[in-house]
């Protein structure tokens, strides 16, 4: 947006740089490009400048003298409705309004409804503007948020009331998503404002039950998103996820929310919290397979990029292994080398492979083993992983045995019973597979003896 920077020199703009803080300023800032953006407020910036000038700093005053003149329960629920669904359309708002004086309970006129005004009239008379279709807006910019602010700040024993007159009027059947989202995003920048972060939370809960059989699931995702984003009250949603994740119960969309919006929002600011989180998803066993495998996915992308997070997960699964099967199978996606994105801290990676060597069936392990084994002979892993893979064993013969057989036959297979994966060439293999072997041998006190792809009698081990 282009402008001169005389075109900033006014008393109003030299009092707000001077005294108001920076959200202040981006928010104006944001103003004057929805002034250009509207095409409603003149085509220069000095229209754009001021428009948002007035926006930003003048429209409490006229709320208040707005609200004098319509004193009428109707006409205020009808006011604060349009400003909550700014942009939906007129049928919508009406009905809104409707639900808020049923919520208020309200005893409605037994006037003849023909005998009222009708929907255009009463707008008018609160200078909402309904466009050609059909939808409503007010046109002096940012007005709608004056009004939002209005009733929230000068009607504090109503907030109750307006949250769930807002859990109602999600569930409109003429509202868009579009409509929706705004209408959440809008509700909740006014109640973590008021300070009632719980307010978001029962809605949450709300549109994520059964009943609600996942209509709500964006509406849900995104009052969480910004509840985990507000500067203030942040911690105390990351507390409430921490709660919903280890309860007794959990409703499976509420599960999805939370998956998501712990990958997406609090992965990115606080990653070890939406480590611990996505965890105990991935772990629940009264929730949909599909929605544990996906805080499993999530948590997985998560920790492969990070070593510290890697190592706080394995040592707490670790601890876990014993008591559920999950458990041991996360250790095992951790330990399969095509998705690392980090070196993987070794004392770690050995404490994995052998909490799976004793709790999973060898069938589920070998493979991995195999792919590693690949890896190294391509040159995309170092042989540090075969001294992990000797430590996990702890001396036991029988699983040196496993490993010693599992490289030889990895040796010796012919190009067609290999997997992409495991795809290398049989000169590189004889040499990784012989030198693990020789390793195996070593350890168990053999000594040097010839091993590996070709050698005769060493099917059993040593």
């Amino acid at each position: 947006m282009h402008f001169q920077p005389e075109e900033l020199n006014t008393g109003a703009l030299a009092h707000l740089f001077a005294v108001a803080p920076l959200r202040e300023l981006e928010h104006l800032a944001q103003l004057v490009a929805q002034a250009r953006d509207s095409n409603s407020h003149g085509t220069t910036f000095v229209s754009w400048r001021d428009e948002a000038v007035s926006a930003a700093t003048n429209w409490s005053d006229e709320v208040s003298r707005q609200l004098r003149q319509h004193r009428t329960v109707p006409e205020r629920a009808l006011l604060l409705t349009a400003a909550m669904i700014s942009g939906a359309a007129a049928d919508s708002v009406l009905s809104a309004a409707h639900i808020l004086l049923e919520v208020l309970r309200y005893q409605q006129d037994d006037t003849p409804r023909l005998a009222q005004a009708d929907l255009g009239e009463q707008l008018e008379g609160l200078s909402v503007v309904r466009e050609d279709d059909g939808r409503v807006r007010f046109p002096r910019l940012a007005y709608d948020n004056a009004v939002r602010r209005h009733f929230w700040e000068n009607f504090p024993d109503l907030r109750p009331a307006f949250r769930d007159w807002v859990g109602q009027c999600v569930e409109l059947p003429g509202l868009r998503a579009g409509d929706r989202v705004r209408l959440v995003l809008r509700f909740a920048e006014e109640a973590l404002s008021a300070g009632r972060p719980d307010d978001l939370c029962e809605l949450i809960e709300k549109w994520t039950r059964p009943s609600a059989v996942g209509r709500l699931r964006a509406e849900a995702a995104a009052a969480l998103e910004l509840g985990l984003s507000h500067d203030q009250h942040g911690s105390r949603f990351r507390s409430r996820v921490y709660g919903w994740v280890t309860a007794t119960r959990m409703t499976p969309d509420l599960a999805r929310v939370v998956t998501d919006v712990c990958q997406q929002v609090m992965a990115v600011t606080h990653p070890e919290q939406a480590m611990v989180r996505l965890r105990h998803l991935a772990l629940r066993q009264d929730i949909p397979v599909p929605t544990t495998a996906t805080a499993h996915a999530a948590l997985l992308e998560l920790v492969r990029s990070n070593g510290r997070l890697y190592s706080r997960l394995v040592q707490r699964l670790v601890q876990q292994r014993r008591s559920t099967g999950p458990a041991a199978d996360l250790l095992l996606a951790m330990l399969e080398p095509g998705d690392l994105r980090v070196t993987p801290p070794w004392p770690e990676v050995t404490l994995a492979w052998r909490a799976v060597m004793l709790t999973k069936p060898r069938t589920a392990w070998t493979p991995v083993v195999r792919r590693w084994l690949a890896a190294i002979a391509r040159q995309r892993a170092g042989e540090r992983v075969l001294s992990a893979l000797l430590l996990a064993t702890s001396g036991d013969r029988a699983l040196l045995n496993h490993l010693y057989v599992t490289s030889c036959d990895w040796a010796d297979l012919s190009p067609d019973d290999m997997s992409a994966e495991t795809r290398v060439g049989r000169v590189e293999r004889a040499r990784i597979a012989d030198r693990f072997c020789r390793e195996i041998d070593l350890l168990q006190g053999v000594g040097e003896v010839p091993s590996g792809s070709g050698t005769q009698g060493t099917r059993e081990g040593p």
